[in-house]
């Protein structure tokens, strides 16, 4: 199974929101995501976020079918 990391993308919307004056929720972080992040994700990340200003690397796993991999 493949992985992407999001931590970039996750840091890079939270420091916008954060430049907006926007307090980030988990509905503004996940509009702005161009990859699907599982919910307890977005939530452990923002609030590491809020407590911290910091991000934890954050990997969702990449669907990689093909028509070689179908049964």
């Amino acid at each position: 199974m493949l992985t992407k990391d999001v931590t970039q993308e996750l840091e890079s919307i939270l420091t916008l929101l954060q430049q907006q004056g926007k307090e980030p929720s988990v509905a503004l972080v996940k509009s702005r995501l161009s990859t699907s992040v599982p919910m307890p994700a977005l939530i452990a990340t923002i609030k590491s976020w809020k407590n911290a200003h910091r991000v934890p690397k954050v990997e969702v796993s990449v669907s990689t079918e093909n028509s070689a991999n179908k049964i």
